[in-house]
């Protein structure tokens, strides 16, 4: 599954929804079909799951990204 969000990009950062990130935020890589694209890093993606009301997706994106890719899982996903 994909899961495309549109960003605005500068040399230092990065925008969305008024938020700013450091532009190290999408130091990972991914494919779309053939495509390499860039995207943001699975440790990021499982900080930007924090803080918030989830639902299920969040509950099995993090729990995947926390397996796939040896990361700890946070206390708010633990209890789910």
């Amino acid at each position: 599954m994909i899961d495309l969000h549109c960003f605005a990009f500068s040399d230092e950062e990065i925008l969305y929804n008024g938020d700013t990130f450091p532009s190290e935020t999408f130091s990972g890589q991914g494919k779309i079909g053939d495509i390499t694209v860039s995207c943001i890093d699975p440790l990021s993606q499982v900080m930007f799951h924090l803080g918030y009301e989830h639902d299920e997706n969040d509950v099995h994106d993090v729990l995947l990204l926390c397996a796939e890719f040896d990361i700890v899982i946070p206390d708010e996903y633990k209890q789910t």
